[in-house]
């Protein structure tokens, strides 16, 4: 069996916005400056974000009805918060 090479997605800064078949409500605020990428993934698929040498983790572990199960592997020093959470408040 022939080894094909991952495919890798990346979004340079000045890549073009999401398709327009995503609903805006749905995504993260986007500040100035930044950039979004929307993935499909199924149970068991991953991506792999690496920000200035950290590597982390995020898995697509399970889908029920309307709830998605994500797992995220990340080193301990890095801050992992539910957006509805305010860091503030959480005790950091």
């Amino acid at each position: 069996m022939k080894r094909t090479k991952p495919q890798v997605a990346a979004l340079p800064h000045d890549a073009p916005d999401i398709p327009e078949s995503t609903p805006e409500s749905l995504l993260p605020e986007k500040p100035e400056g930044y950039s979004r990428l929307v993935l499909n993934r199924k149970p068991g698929e991953s991506l792999v974000i690496n920000c200035n040498g950290v590597q982390m983790t995020v898995a697509l572990v399970q889908i029920n009805n309307k709830h998605a199960r994500v797992a995220i592997v990340a080193p301990k020093d890095v801050h992992i918060l539910r957006s509805e959470l305010k860091e503030g408040e959480y005790g950091r």
